[in-house]
């Protein structure tokens, strides 16, 4: 079990609660597990309903060809129920995956605050909080995609400032809607109380959390040039068919798989720097302990 200190105090700084989340995450990187699962619940989604639509399809064509044939006039090449299927198929999807995600959400973020209440956490952790915050987190969800569209709206009044502003003012929105257990637009009206606050910390935090990122996306740059140079040589030779290698191809997809670990590893450590931070904001908001100061010089005494 780790040996950090439980819900950070409200003297510690940025580097501090970026320091003990990566201690935490290391000791213990089990808030990674719901996101790398709902990633690969939705790779298989998609590559079974992605076969799905091409075996319809296929038999739509051929089902043409032979009606063609036969002479009995041009039939459809799509079935009649096809596109109701389809947006059927899309609509189910889209709820479903709202709440999916919302739920997995919720455990990743009940999994970094029991992190940083007891040094540990365990599954238990996460469905206990799943099961009790899961209606404040899609409440919340529902009001980011409303500011997403406000923002949608002033992107080009504002030079597209307007996304980076919802990112950085919602940032503390997961944290306090499960570990703080605020109802959902109150989860939201709470991040951006925190953010004004605390700007300059806020946005720091933002832009470390994003150079992670991008150096995780940087990562498969050497295992896809091999496949794209590939792809260009036989371009440039005018070949009908792509002469890649074998060893390219492997090399491609060991490239995605790692990127994608890396990226569900990278979504659980910023959860739990998201929650310590927002425990830290919101004890130096409530005053449960002062913030740091500098310490006053004792005055000289007069002759």
């Amino acid at each position: 079990m780790s040996t950090v200190p439980p819900v950070p105090e409200a003297s510690l700084t940025l580097e501090a609660i970026l320091s003990r989340s990566w201690r935490l995450f290391r000791d213990n990187p089990i808030t990674a597990l719901p996101i790398a699962a709902l990633t690969l619940i939705a790779l298989v989604i998609i590559v079974s309903v992605a076969a799905l639509f091409a075996v319809i399809l296929v038999q739509g064509h051929l089902a043409s060809l032979q009606a063609a044939q036969a002479g009995s006039g041009r039939a459809e090449a799509l079935p009649a129920w096809f596109v109701p299927l389809i947006f059927g198929a899309w609509l189910g999807a889209v709820v479903l995956g709202c709440f999916v995600q919302a739920w997995i959400y919720t455990v990743t973020y009940g999994l970094a605050n029991a992190q940083w209440a007891t040094g540990s956490a365990t599954l238990a952790d996460g469905f206990v909080a799943g099961r009790k915050r899961i209606g404040a987190v899609f409440v919340a969800g529902i009001g980011f995609v409303g500011l997403g569209m406000a923002a949608l709206i002033l992107a080009l009044p504002t030079l597209f400032l307007s996304f980076l502003a919802l990112v950085l003012f919602t940032m503390y929105a997961l944290p306090a809607a499960v570990g703080g257990e605020r109802p959902g637009f109150a989860a939201l009206r709470e991040s951006f109380e925190l953010v004004r606050h605390a700007f300059g910390t806020s946005a720091i935090a933002l832009l470390i959390l994003w150079a992670i990122q991008q150096g995780i996306s940087l990562l498969a740059i050497p295992f896809i040039l091999p496949l794209q140079f590939g792809f260009m040589l036989s371009a440039a030779n005018n070949d009908k068919v792509p002469h890649v290698e074998l060893w390219q191809i492997a090399l491609g997809c060991g490239g995605y798989v790692l990127i994608i670990g890396a990226s569900c590893a990278y979504l659980g450590y910023m959860a739990i720097v998201q929650t310590g931070l927002y425990h830290m904001l919101r004890a130096r908001a409530e005053g449960v302990i002062a913030a740091p100061s500098t310490p006053a010089t004792p005055a000289t005494p007069q002759p």
